[in-house]
């Protein structure tokens, strides 16, 4: 299996919004706190001006006005207000003249954090809730691929440009209407998604052969086919443009490019796949009709992912907080550990086994750290593995060493065991039964009745 991933790299040095939380009043019944910051890809000013949040059910409301300050590269942020808004859910900040779509929760159960991303002077994207807010800094800090500026037309002739994604997530595949290998599972793979993703998830095949296919040949592949979606092609240039920073080449009639990626809301590519998927060894007859003897080949041959784990990405693109039901076996993995002994997941065999996904700059992974041990303690045949991800070794020992860990702690410096489980954000916890499967993932914090009924259904 040929897997690339892109996946969460969050920032160093940031220590979020656990000092503001310290800081923040009571809250009451009349609103909840909400902390606006301010974060950029490199040094920006921000020139001020009205805050205003916008909501369904009652409108625009002005929160306050904003200076002109100085804005930090990221992982910095500078701290702009922090201020009490009324109870309730927000799908749009107004920052002077410019709108941006947002999905702010403000519960009144904590102090909810709103990242404004600045770019050229102004504000370009808006980050909610700390998952949200943790993902911005690592797309901010340069640790994950933009989709790259595009103008491509699709199958009726009609523009489309990477400014008309913007709020929306996204599945991106390379395909070209002559290849009869892997190209037809692509589009298979899509065909699955389109059945279990919502309608707001955007579905795309861009062409990687800009000789042949010409609107007209994106029509028939379409046609014949019967997708819904759209496919997408250019002349050489533009379609270069868009493949090459992806690392993906033009192909002709006698080769093909393999990729599919999920992109975020806000353009950034989370994880991506190359290879064969596995869409369950058959095809709709027409996709069937196009495969040559080795597309028939592979597509009894996959390579180890398929529709299941691009959907998990997905998901965990949204970002959502709480446990999530389980299913499946877990993942097998093995990798170094900072004592320098190595852990594999199969070693574990015959045991229930909590993972926990962490890094030394979260704090809520702090914070959650010695619960975790603690409640090990009280049940000794379960297995504790703590999964340090895209970290610095020197730094995880002295986080260890601080809070006197002594569950096994494993290395994983470019996040590929975080990826394969689909972790987005930092803490995730998975849960898995004796016999490999898993029971559930919690992501975010845990605490002490999380745990407890989580162990106990792992036995």
């Amino acid at each position: 299996m040929r897997r690339r991933l892109t996946w969460l790299a969050v920032s160093t040095g940031v220590l979020l919004f656990v000092g503001w939380a310290w800081l923040a009043p009571s809250l009451g019944g009349g609103g909840g706190e909400v902390l606006v910051m301010a974060s950029a890809r490199g040094a920006e000013s921000l020139p001020g001006g009205s805050l205003d949040l916008h909501s369904r059910a009652g409108g625009w409301s002005t929160l306050t006005t904003l200076g002109r300050a100085s804005v930090p590269a990221a992982p910095e942020t500078r701290n702009l207000t922090s201020i009490r808004v009324a109870l309730g859910d927000y799908d749009s900040v107004r920052i002077g003249n410019q709108v941006l779509v947002a999905n702010l929760k403000v519960s009144g159960s904590g102090l909810e954090p709103l990242l404004l991303a600045i770019a050229d002077g102004r504000p370009v994207a808006v980050y909610a809730g700390n998952d949200q807010v943790t993902l911005g800094l690592g797309e901010l800090s340069g640790r994950f691929q933009p989709l790259p500026d595009f103008d491509l037309i699709d199958q009726a002739g009609r523009p489309l440009k990477r400014a008309d994604l913007a709020g929306r997530q996204a599945v991106v595949a390379a395909f070209h209407t002559t290849c009869r290998e892997t190209c037809p599972l692509y589009t298979g793979l899509l065909f699955q998604l389109r059945r279990k993703l919502p309608a707001a998830v955007g579905l795309y095949e861009v062409s990687t052969d800009p000789a042949n296919d010409s609107v007209a040949a994106l029509q028939a592949y379409a046609r014949v086919t019967g997708l819904d979606w759209k496919l997408l092609t250019g002349d050489s240039g533009r379609l270069e443009a868009f493949w090459t920073p992806l690392g993906v080449q033009l192909s002709g009639a006698q080769s093909h490019s393999d990729f599919v990626g999920v992109v975020d809301a806000h353009g950034y590519l989370l994880q991506t796949w190359t290879g064969v998927p596995d869409v369950g060894g058959s095809l709709p007859a027409p996709l069937q009709g196009l495969l040559d003897q080795e597309g028939r080949r592979e597509l009894q041959h996959p390579q180890g992912w398929g529709p299941a784990q691009v959907l998990d990405a997905v998901r965990a693109a949204g970002l959502s907080q709480g446990s999530e039901v389980g299913g499946g076996q877990a993942a097998a993995f093995s990798a170094p550990t900072l004592d320098g002994r190595g852990f594999s997941l199969a070693s574990a065999a015959g045991s229930p086994v909590l993972v926990n996904f962490w890094a030394t700059y979260c704090e809520p992974c702090k914070r959650e750290m010695p619960l975790i041990e603690a409640v090990a303690r009280g049940n000794p045949t379960l297995k504790v593995v703590l999964v340090d991800e895209r970290d610095d070794t020197a730094r995880a020992r002295a986080f260890v060493k601080q809070l006197r860990l002594s569950s096994t702690v494993v290395l994983d410096p470019d996040g590929q065991i975080g990826g394969v489980y689909g972790v987005a954000s930092y803490p995730v916890t998975v849960f898995i039964r004796a016999d490999g499967t898993i029971e559930g993932r919690y992501i975010g914090e845990t605490n002490q009745q999380i745990l407890s009924d989580h162990i106990a259904a792992i036995g």
